[in-house]
This record gives structure tokens, C-alpha cells and sequence, in this order.
């Protein structure tokens, strides 16, 4: 199942790209196979392979999908049997039902472009798809309209009004090139060609927009709007070396995201606006947590775990256990550093331990490091990232290991799959719920292997743009929303000292 769905994936991702290829086939090859098939024919199988190829765009959700498909198959049936049975009302129901599946696709792609917040080539590819669309179903409602009004288009080419000259006069219309040679001359003709030159040109300044909307609450709160940023805008200001704000305490909130380990005179300096500024995580909260040791406080639903800086312990520790066992450094990320060791290979164990634990240091200067029980099932079912507000569940993804490796970590080169959170743990999420609250952990990321907690992250969790992709979700609206909620909260103070 889990592979099953995978490969869905995958499909799914790519589903834009494959229209698109879809499309440029049609116009690239058209002119080599005029001479081998005739034009009509040629006509109704690119425009075919399109909607085909449409119909996987729409299959973002099961109803989308079914409607694309009570549309566009009726479109494929008419449009086919009219080789065998010569009838203009076939031709006449085909273009309309031609018409509904695109606009309906239309629907479908502007909307999830319009969900979207970043700029990804997958975005571009999808307006790319809904502009070169909306050519083609005006095509379907020219030739409609021909059909129904003959006469209603003057067309140079000898006078012959099948569809492949009106996809060639909607794309002259929608890009409003207007070369003449194909003129309507009916008012309904016209009207239709006015509307569609208006969209080609309006549509791409619809979508044309900031890739990302930052909220800054003071502003949101003092003038009852939200004060939008972009991306680069914010890179360049985290860049300068010029001062910012005047004082940490014009902020509301401050969300605190860096690669550990963490720089604790910065800590220090933020526990003295705890009270002025909602900082996420809080700053006592990420001193007691950033480690891998935080996990420590719930021994009944951890691995079996040690932590030593003294390499005799650490081997007495493994030979005793038997089995493998997974060595880390306390203070890392993004699984660097994390390997698996056994009394196996004796010979590099104790080289291993003496390098990690730094053992020509002495004992006060070395380095911890926690050895913890190697879970098999990590090589097969990967772990679970679940992200965690306020000690609820807001999403959740299976990570699985690349080849040869057994770290599941995105940056170790893991692979990402949709998961739905199972009974043991969102068990294990209400053990550890009321500790983070009280430590004032509010956003983390915890890693779940075989219905154990192996790791609570809470400096930098990950995994909002893979599980929202994964889930067509936006779960960051939901911490935005809580952001502003706890700010709410803060007791307002007449005058705020500077910090």
C-alpha cells in the first residue's frame, strides 16, 4: 500500500509537466505529420492526448477528478464516433462538453495555484498549462458557434471552418496578435473574441504575486492591515549589518528558528523580553530542549538510551546491550554525525568512541554522546515527523532512508510519504503534550521509529512545505493563527522598555 501510493505520488507531482509536454507536442509536431494523416484526424488526436492528460490535472481531489471525467469523456466519445456516424449535433455536444472540462480544469489550476506560496516550477508550469488551456477552450466555443450560427467567421483558408483554424484564431485572439485572416463577423463572434483578448491579457497580471506574505503584527494591530514582505525582501534585511528595529521590544512575537546549536548569549539577552514579546519557542523552553537529551524525560516511551563522555562506560554500554546501536552527537541536525555501531567491528568501535567523545581531552572538556538501541524496522519503514502546536498533532509524514543508509533525514537524502498518525502515536503525543506546554515548547517536530520517540526537535523543526504538499494542506496558517492568538494575550504595557 504504502508503495502503491508512493508511486501515486510521484505521478501526481509531475501532473502539470505532463500536460505541458502535452501541449508543446501538439503545436512541435504538427507540421511533419500534416503530409502522413489527414488534418481533421491529426487534429482530434492531439487535442485527445490533452484532454487526457487535462483529466490527470484534475485529480488533486477524488470529486474534481470524477466531474473532469463526466466531462471529458462524452468529449472523446462524440468527438470519435463522429467518424462513424456523420452527425452535426455530435459535433455540436462535443465542443460544448470540450468547453465545461477545460473550464472546469481551468477552476482546478487557478485554484491551486492561488493555495500556493511559493514560486516552484511546479506553479509555473501549472499557469503556464492554465493560459495555453484557455486557448484551446475558445477553440471549442468558436467552432461551437460556427457550428450552431454558420457564417459567423470569415476564415481565408479556402473557407474552411474546421477546428484546427479556430485553435490557430484563439491563440491569435488570446495573445491579440490579430493577423486577419480569420475574422468573426457575427456579434456574438466578436463579443467572444473581445472577452477572450481581455483575459489573455489580464490573466497573467492575476497571477502575478509576491512569492510569500510575511505578517508583521505590530502593523497588522495599529493600522488593521497586514504588511506584506517578500522573500528577498526579508533576506536582504536578516543580511544587514545596520540596525533593524530599535528595540527587540517593538516586536509582538519572535519566531526563533536557527540550526543548532544554540548561541546562548542570545538566550540570555531574549529572557529579559519574555514578557513584552511572544517568542516561539521560548527561550527557557529551547535551553532545556535543543539537545537530543530532552527526550530523557519520558523514559517509558524512548528506546533503551545512555549518554556518557567516557569511552569505557560507552563500550561497557554496547557489549552489554548485544545488538546494534545507533551513536549521536547531542548538539547536531539533519542527521550528521549519527552512525551504527555493534561489537562486531571491534576494531573501529573503540576508535569511533574515542573520536566522537573527543577522548584526548580532558574529561571536564570532552563530549558527550548518547548511544541508543538501533530499531531495524528504520531500514524498511523509515520513522514518522509528526509537527506539534501547543501539544496538538497539525501533521505528519513518513521519512524513509536512502539506499544503503539508515538515517531518515531529508538532508541525509530521505524520501518523504504521506502517513496518517495511528493510535500509538498520537499516544505517545499526549505523554509528552503537557511537558512541552510547560516548558513553553509550542512548535515542535518529534520522530517516531516502531511506536518509540527517538528525538524531539524543537530549534528548527521541519516538514510544513513536504507535509503540506503531501496533504494538499497549509498547516502554517495554523501556527500564524496561534502566533497571534498568544500575542493577544501578552498584557499590553503603557510603556515598553527598550532592549
Amino acid at each position: 500500500m504504502e508503495i502503491a501510493s508512493s508511486l501515486f505520488a510521484r505521478i501526481y507531482l509531475g501532473r502539470f509537466s505532463l500536460l505541458l509536454v502535452s501541449i508543446t507536442l501538439s503545436f512541435a509536431l504538427r507540421p511533419f505529420l500534416e503530409g502522413l494523416v489527414r488534418l481533421n484526424i491529426l487534429t482530434d488526436i492531439f487535442l485527445s492526448v490533452i484532454l487526457l492528460s487535462a483529466i490527470h490535472t484534475v485529480s488533486e481531489k477524488r470529486s474534481t477528478f470524477f466531474i473532469g471525467l463526466a466531462l471529458a469523456l462524452p468529449c472523446l466519445i462524440l468527438k470519435w464516433s463522429d467518424y462513424l456516424i456523420d452527425s452535426p449535433l455530435s459535433w455540436n455536444l462535443a465542443d460544448v462538453f470540450g468547453a465545461l472540462f477545460i473550464a472546469h480544469a481551468l477552476i482546478s489550476i487557478w485554484s491551486f495555484i492561488d493555495r500556493q506560496q511559493e514560486v516552484t516550477t511546479e506553479v509555473i508550469t501549472a499557469a503556464v498549462c492554465g493560459y495555453l488551456l484557455l486557448g484551446f477552450m475558445w477553440a471549442f466555443i468558436y467552432f461551437f458557434l460556427e457550428c450552431a450560427q454558420p457564417g459567423s467567421f470569415q476564415i481565408a483558408q479556402h473557407g474552411a471552418s474546421d477546428q484546427n483554424c479556430f485553435i490557430y484564431f484563439s491563440f491569435v485572439t488570446l495573445t491579440t496578435l490579430g493577423y486577419g485572416d480569420t475574422i468573426p463577423l457575427s456579434n456574438a463572434g466578436r463579443s467572444l473574441a473581445i472577452l477572450e483578448a481581455v483575459m489573455g491579457q489580464t490573466l497573467p497580471y492575476r497571477h502575478h504575486r509576491p512569492a510569500r506574505r510575511c505578517v508583521s503584527f505590530s502593523e497588522a494591530r495599529k493600522t488593521g492591515c497586514l504588511k506584506p514582505f517578500t522573500n528577498k525582501a526579508i533576506i536582504r534585511c536578516t543580511k544587514q549589518d545596520h540596525l533593524v528595529f530599535e528595540a527587540i521590544t517593538e516586536l509582538d512575537a519572535l519566531f526563533l528558528r536557527s540550526n543548532p546549536p544554540l548561541n546562548y548569549q542570545t538566550m540570555e539577552f531574549l529572557q529579559t523580553v519574555n514578557n513584552h514579546v511572544f517568542i516561539l519557542n521560548s527561550t527557557t523552553g529551547q535551553i532545556l530542549g535543543n539537545s537530543k537529551l530532552y527526550i530523557l524525560n519520558f523514559p517509558e516511551i524512548i528506546p533503551e538510551t545512555h549518554v556518557s563522555r567516557d569511552p569505557s562506560r560507552l563500550r561497557k554500554i554496547i557489549d552489554d546491550f548485544g545488538g546494534a546501536m545507533v551513536v549521536k552527537p547531542l548538539q547536531r541536525f539533519g542527521g550528521e554525525g549519527v552512525i551504527k555501531v555493534s561489537t562486531r567491528d571491534r576494531m573501529n568501535l573503540n576508535s569511533l568512541i574515542h573520536y566522537y567523545v573527543r577522548a584526548y581531552e580532558s574529561y571536564a572538556r570532552r563530549e558527550p554522546i548518547m548511544v541508543q538501541e538501533y530499531l531495524k524496522s528504520v531500514k524498511q519503514d523509515g520513522d514518522i515527523r509528526i509537527l506539534l502546536l501547543n501539544g496538538e498533532i497539525i501533521g505528519a509524514m513518513r521519512r524513509k532512508p536512502k539506499k544503503g543508509d539508515f538515517r531518515t533525514n531529508v538532508h541525509a537524502g530521505g524520501e518523504v510519504f504521506a502517513h496518517r498518525v495511528t493510535a500509538r502515536e498520537r499516544q505517545i503525543c499526549q505523554v509528552i503534550k503537557e511537558k512541552l506546554i510547560a516548558d513553553g515548547l509550542y512548535f515542535v517536530g518529534i520522530d517516531i521509529i516502531a511506536g518509540k520517540l527517538v528525538e524531539v526537535n524543537c530549534v528548527s523543526p521541519g516538514g510544513i512545505p513536504r507535509i503540506n504538499r503531501l496533504n494538499n494542506d497549509r498547516i502554517e496558517s495554523k501556527v500564524i493563527d496561534f502566533i497571534e492568538k498568544k500575542v493577544s494575550t501578552i498584557s499590553q504595557v503603557p510603556h515598553r522598555e527598550l532592549a
